[in-house]
């Protein structure tokens, strides 16, 4: 099954490409960025992803792309650039945003297909798994009868790791999953947890540094931390065990180890 891609922009030879080197697994079509063209594209060809293609843009690109982004987001719609360092650069700093995909040229058409096809999968893994969170409806004077089920976050940037680590926990705990420190702390922030799973190798923050800003929230400083991940370097171990985490799993982890530690940890 192809992939829909709505694609503006001044760079023609970027659009190109899409046409003519990855129409094997990429449906495209290309719009200019009126609001009447938009909405015609997205009523009609319903893209999974918008990309635009920069070309030495004027410094009105965030103007006149805000309200495209905020009109695409309300939609669901990701969207990403494609641009060389500065443009990609510039274009963060108008919209004071991290798009959803960036892809920096020099990039051949090969690269920006699994680029895409990679985003377009992980995006559908990590919507399954939020599809996966039980919704009950409960009388209140029953609700308050329900024992708590203990909480647990996992924190992986892989969402197939992710969705093994969930079927394995849902049985027994309410699970909560995060592609990121950035997300996990920005959760942890307004949310209690009895454990968190973290991963060690991530992109921007790794795990002792999220570990770190985890243990400055003030509500978590005493929240079991369990490093999984499958780092086996002796420096690198040494410096997992210098923050006193309360476990440490190598991956590929089995389901009753993994069980078993969080039973011992919280029950």
């Amino acid at each position: 099954m192809k992939r829909r891609v709505l694609l503006a922009g001044k760079n023609h030879v970027v659009i190109d490409e899409f046409f003519y080197n990855m129409s094997e697994t990429l449906e495209c079509q290309t719009t200019t960025i009126r609001a009447e063209d938009i909405s015609c594209h997205v009523k009609y060809f319903k893209p999974e992803l918008f990309m635009y293609c920069m070309k030495a843009e004027n410094e009105d690109l965030g103007v006149r792309l805000s309200r495209l982004i905020s009109w695409l987001k309300k939609r669901g719609i990701p969207y990403g650039i494609i641009g060389d360092k500065s443009e990609c650069d510039s274009f963060c700093d108008c919209v004071n945003e991290r798009p959803s995909l960036v892809l920096t040229k020099p990039i051949t058409a090969t690269d920006i297909e699994r680029s895409i096809d990679r985003f377009l999968s992980d995006r559908n893994m990590m919507e399954s798994l939020a599809a996966m969170e039980p919704e009950i409806e409960t009388a209140p004077e029953i609700q308050a009868e329900l024992p708590r089920r203990k909480h647990v976050t996992v924190v992986d940037d892989d969402p197939r790791m992710l969705k093994i680590l969930k079927d394995y926990l849902h049985e027994d705990y309410d699970v909560a999953v995060a592609v990121s420190g950035k997300i996990a702390l920005r959760f942890l922030e307004t949310k209690e947890t009895d454990i968190i799973l973290l991963d060690y190798v991530m992109p921007e923050d790794d795990g002792p540094a999220v570990f770190e800003k985890i243990r400055n929230i003030p509500e978590h400083s005493d929240t079991p931390i369990v490093f999984l991940t499958g780092i086996s370097e002796r420096d690198k171990i040494q410096k997992v065990l210098m923050l006193h985490p309360q476990g440490y799993l190598l991956k590929p982890v089995e389901k009753n180890r993994l069980l078993s530690t969080i039973q011992e940890i919280i029950g």
